[in-house]
């Protein structure tokens, strides 16, 4: 049961951040060229995912008896290799 439970949560979560997102590019956060509404929904998704990471997560490793410094290892490894990511992205910008 508690599976089950874990599946439908997680499904409701999913449809109901595609939902919420799609109502927020409609009311008026996307849709014109000049809008800095995507980019707002992009800073607040890495903003929840970092804070889960590091309120949630980082917590329960400590917990695992892993040693403070593979953890924060790992956690830099992790930062560095995003942002070298999102710098090699290619993100164009120009008016049509």
């Amino acid at each position: 049961m508690t599976l089950v439970a874990i599946i439908l949560a997680t499904l409701a979560a999913g449809i109901g951040s595609v939902w919420l997102a799609a109502l927020l590019m409609r009311l008026g956060l996307g849709g014109r060229s000049d809008s800095v509404g995507p980019q707002h929904l992009l800073s607040l998704a890495a903003g929840a995912l970092l804070a889960t990471a590091f309120m949630h997560l980082l917590p329960e490793a400590f917990e695992s008896q892993a040693g403070a410094h593979d953890l924060f290892a790992t956690l830099l490894v992790g930062v560095v290799f995003f942002f070298l990511l999102d710098k090699a992205e290619l993100w164009h910008h120009g008016h049509e």
